[in-house]
């Protein structure tokens, strides 16, 4: 009996165990046909109709051949000038600047797959732009201002004019010049006033077209500061005393954590008094002591 109860359940193994094995190999001979065609990971547009595309995975190629359309559903001839095993980059001819594009690579796949597949995605070429870039705009003094330009540059008869918030126009003279940097001088200028300035007939270095840099700056209402004399006379007043009251009256000049000051000190009716007076004639710190 216990012998024929054995049988029976060998019997229900063998279809069960190869009811298993038939799975796992349907599955792994079904797993290289799963997601073949790499992702991308990065679509950069590199100039001149140049674009690089990245992949997530190290992939392989066949036949390999890159389709581009823009919106319009128009094609554009495409070569494949460089393919490795993480990335490809192909060139678009004929193509058109402010316009966005799809493109589609055939014959990609992982590496270690079998079938080959496609990758599709986006770019775009922006319009070609004639303006440079300013990177830093220093007001000198007397009337003088220094641009610094974030690219080399070359200039061609250049020109800069400059005009006030009102809109009013200024005469310029441009005085020096060089690969990344440009000083001009503002006449008739007024203090206190803001002014924009255009740059004309400046580009970068290596570009065809001649273009035009722009840019702000402030000139300062000039400020004057007061005499040694005068902080003297501000400290005495706040004091109520004057100089023939006082003794070993003392004014220096120091600067203190970039703020230049006078300092003040005198002795009268058995109290010491310092102060500290800004250039301004502002009481910056004062101080009664008995001596």
């Amino acid at each position: 009996m216990e012998k024929m109860i054995e049988k029976r359940k060998n019997r229900m193994r063998l279809p069960i165990a190869f009811v298993l094995i038939l799975t796992m190999l349907l599955t792994l001979g079904a797993a290289p046909s799963f997601a073949s065609a790499p992702t991308k990971e990065k679509v950069k547009y590199l100039g001149k109709g140049k674009v690089e595309v990245e992949f997530h995975q190290d992939v392989d190629y066949k036949n390999v051949k890159v389709t581009v359309k823009d919106t319009s559903g128009k094609k554009y001839k495409t070569s494949v000038y460089k393919k490795d095993d993480d990335e490809l980059r192909f060139k678009v001819k004929g193509y058109k600047t402010g316009k966005s594009y799809k493109f589609t690579i055939s014959g990609v796949k992982k590496e270690r797959t079998k079938s080959y597949g496609s990758v599709k995605g986006t770019f775009k070429i922006k319009k070609a732009t004639t303006k440079v870039n300013v990177e830093k705009v220093k007001y000198l003094g007397k009337g003088k201002v220094e641009v610094e330009f974030r690219n080399d540059v070359d200039y061609k008869n250049v020109k800069v004019t400059v005009k006030d918030t009102s809109g009013k126009t200024y005469k310029t003279s441009v005085y020096k010049k060089d690969d990344d940097e440009l000083r001009f001088k503002v006449k008739s200028y007024k203090t206190g006033k803001t002014y924009k300035f255009t740059i004309t007939g400046v580009k970068k270095e290596g570009t065809k077209t001649y273009g035009k840099a722009t840019g702000s700056f402030k000139i300062k209402k000039a400020t004057t500061s007061i005499t040694a004399a005068q902080a003297k006379a501000i400290a005495l007043k706040d004091a109520g005393l004057t100089a023939a009251q006082v003794r070993d009256l003392e004014v220096e000049k120091d600067r203190d954590n970039g703020v230049t000051k006078y300092e003040v000190s005198f002795e009268a009716g058995g109290y010491d008094y310092d102060y500290d007076i800004s250039l301004t004639g502002k009481i910056l710190k004062k101080e009664k002591e008995r001596d």
